[in-house]
C-alpha cells in the first residue's frame, strides 16, 4: 500500500491544495500527522502471521481460534485436510447403501453387575461383521465403555473385564474398516450400568450432548490420520430461520486450534513425530463449555514414522481385497504352526500339516530370525519392510528381491498358491540363509543389536 497515495487522496477536495492548507494553517502540519496515522494503521492490519492450523482450508469453518505459541525449540507443522485415501473411498462406494441398526439385547439399561467378568449380547441389522485377517478388521462394531480406548468387536457376543464400582455409559455403534463412526439413524444405542451402587453424578443427564473420541488411535504410523468423534443427543444444526448454532467443536493440535460445527470426521496430515497432545471441546453458541466436564477430552496421540501403515494409506484395494474387506471372499489365512501331538500307545507321531500359504509364511519368519531380524506381525506390507531389514543387513539386493517377490505372489496373489510358488519360496529363501550362514559373528551380532 501506498503511503504518499493515501494523503493525496486523503486531501482532495480542499479548497487550497494540501500544500498551501499546511502552509496556511500554525496547527502542526497534516500531512506529518496523516502518515503518522496510515502507518500506524498499516502496523495493525498487517498482525502477527496466522497460526499454522489456519491452513486448513475448511468449507465450514468458522474461523481459527487464539492458538497460543509452541514451546521454545519445537515447530508446529500446518494442518492440511486431504481427501479420503483411495481404499477409503472404494469402501464407502462399497457400503453406502447399508442403513445399520445396533441393539444392546443384553446387559439391560440401568442393570447393576456384580465383581464377575460379564457377557455383552448384541443385535444388528443391515451391517456385516468381518474380520479380513491380515487386511485388518471390515465392517464391525466399536464398544466403549465411558471414555475408554474403543474395543474392535466382529462378533456379536463377547466378554468384558469387571466394572470399578459406581456408574458408567456403554455405549456400541456401527463403524467402518478404518474405524470411522456410523451417524445414521439408529447406528448407535447408549446404556447404563452400576455396580456395587448407582452414583448418577458421575454421568451427565440423559438427553444431554455427549462427546465420544472416535479416531485417531493412541498410536499411529503414517499420515494422513483420520480425526472423528461422535456427538450423542446434540441439538440440530443450521435451522432456517436460526441465526446461530447451538454448538461447535473446538479442535485443539499442538497448540493450533480450529471451530466446526459440522459432523463430519477429517483426514488431516501435519501430525508431528512423537506425542502429539489433541483437544476436542464442545462449545455453545457463545463458545463457553457446553455441558461440562463431560464434553472436553484430551488425548495423546504418538506418531511413529517407522510402524507399519495400514492398507486404508496405500494403492487402491484389488477386487480380491475389496472381496474379503466386504465379507465376500473367506479372509487370507493366518500363520498356523505345526502341531506334533504326543507319541500315541503304537509309536505314530500324529502331524497337522501347514498349507501352502501358511509354509510361506514360516519360511518367511525362518529366515528374519537367521537374519538376526525381530519376527514381524504378518500383513500386506510385511516383504517390504523384511526387504528393507534383509537390505540393511548386507543381503544382495537380487537374493531379496527374488525372495520377497515370491513370498508377495504366494501370499497374496488373487489365487493359492501352487507347488511352483512354495519352490521359488524355499529356493530363494535358501540362497539367502547360505549367505548369512557365512557372515561373520560381528555382523550377526550387529544385526541382533
Amino acid at each position: 500500500m501506498n503511503v504518499s497515495r493515501r494523503q493525496d487522496a486523503a486531501l482532495i477536495g480542499h479548497p487550497r491544495g494540501g500544500a498551501v492548507a499546511a502552509a496556511a494553517s500554525p496547527r502542526p502540519r497534516p500531512r506529518r500527522w496523516l502518515a503518522l496515522l496510515l502507518a500506524l494503521l498499516l502496523l495493525l492490519l498487517s498482525g502477527p502471521p496466522l497460526a499454522p492450523a489456519a491452513a486448513l482450508d475448511l468449507p465450514w469453518r468458522r474461523g481459527a481460534a487464539a492458538a497460543s505459541a509452541p514451546p521454545a525449540g519445537r515447530r508446529s507443522l500446518p494442518l492440511q485436510e486431504l481427501s479420503p485415501p483411495a481404499p477409503v473411498r472404494q469402501l464407502q462406494a462399497a457400503l453406502a447403501g447399508r442403513q445399520p441398526v445396533v441393539e444392546i439385547l443384553s446387559p439391560r439399561d440401568d442393570s447393576l453387575l456384580d465383581g464377575s467378568p460379564w457377557t455383552l449380547q448384541l443385535r444388528l441389522h443391515d451391517w456385516p461383521l468381518v474380520q479380513a485377517g491380515a487386511l485388518g478388521p471390515g465392517p464391525h462394531v466399536v464398544v466403549q465403555l465411558d471414555q475408554e480406548p474403543p474395543r474392535i468387536w466382529t462378533e456379536l457376543q463377547g466378554t468384558l473385564p469387571p466394572l470399578s464400582p459406581g456408574s458408567h455409559r456403554l455405549t456400541v455403534y456401527a463403524a467402518l474398516p478404518w474405524g470411522e463412526a456410523l451417524r445414521t439413524p439408529g447406528a448407535w444405542q447408549q446404556i447404563r450400568l452400576h455396580r456395587t451402587a448407582a452414583n448418577p453424578l458421575v454421568l451427565p443427564a440423559r438427553g444431554s450432548p455427549q462427546l465420544l473420541a472416535v479416531s485417531p488411535p493412541p498410536r499411529a504410523g503414517a499420515e494422513p490420520l483420520l480425526l472423528d468423534w461422535l456427538l450423542l443427543d446434540a441439538p440440530l444444526q443450521h435451522l432456517r430461520g436460526s441465526a446461530t448454532n447451538p454448538w461447535r467443536l473446538r479442535v485443539s493440535l499442538n497448540g493450533d486450534s480450529f471451530l466446526l460445527d459440522q459432523q463430519t470426521p477429517l483426514w488431516l496430515q501435519g501430525w508431528r513425530p512423537g506425542v502429539n497432545a489433541l483437544r476436542l471441546e464442545l462449545l455453545d453458541d457463545h463458545g463457553d463449555p457446553l455441558n461440562p466436564p463431560f464434553n472436553s477430552l484430551v488425548q495423546e496421540v504418538v506418531i511413529d514414522p517407522a510402524a507399519p501403515a495400514p492398507r486404508w494409506l496405500g494403492e487402491p484395494l484389488s477386487a480380491a481385497e475389496l472381496a474379503v474387506l466386504l465379507g465376500r471372499a473367506p479372509a487370507p489365512e493366518r500363520l498356523t504352526p505345526a502341531v506334533a501331538a504326543p507319541v500315541p500307545p503304537g509309536g505314530a507321531v500324529v502331524v497337522h500339516l501347514l498349507t501352502r500359504r501358511a509354509r510361506i509364511q514360516a519360511c518367511h519368519e525362518e529366515l528374519l530370525r537367521v537374519a538376526g531380524r525381530p519376527v514381524l506381525r504378518f500383513g500386506r506390507e510385511t516383504p517390504a519392510q523384511s526387504a528393507h531389514a534383509l537390505r540393511e543387513r548386507g543381503a544382495p539386493g537380487e537374493l531379496v528381491d527374488a525372495f520377497t517377490a515370491a513370498v508377495e505372489r504366494g501370499c497374496f496373489g488373487p489365487a493359492e498358491p501352487g507347488p511352483e510358488d512354495l519352490s521359488a519360496v524355499e529356493a530363494a529363501g535358501d540362497a539367502l540363509r547360505v549367505f548369512f550362514d557365512a557372515t561373520s559373528p560381528a555382523v550377526r551380532r550387529g544385526a541382533r543389536s
